[in-house]
């Protein structure tokens, strides 16, 4: 049986997105935005991973067109 105790104190919340394009690719502003509203109150930490378009190169090298456009959607995240 495992014995241990959780810290209702610090709440961690991470976000992991992509920034590459699809849906809510540019959303990951407001998520944060949403979670620290609503985390008032706590003592929360978020912090976040955003996956860049070089993880799908692999994949969409093939079509220069398919690849510009996922690199214009991340740029444009970022903005």
């Amino acid at each position: 049986m495992l014995n241990f105790t959780v810290d209702t104190k610090q709440i961690e919340v991470v976000l992991v997105c992509s920034i590459a394009g699809g849906t809510g690719s540019g959303a990951f502003i407001q998520a944060a935005k949403a979670v620290h509203v609503l985390s008032q109150g706590y003592n929360v930490n978020i912090s976040g991973y955003l996956l860049m378009p070089s993880v799908y190169q692999e994949f969409l090298s093939q079509n220069p067109t398919t690849w510009r456009d996922v690199q214009s959607n991340a740029y444009a995240s970022l903005q």
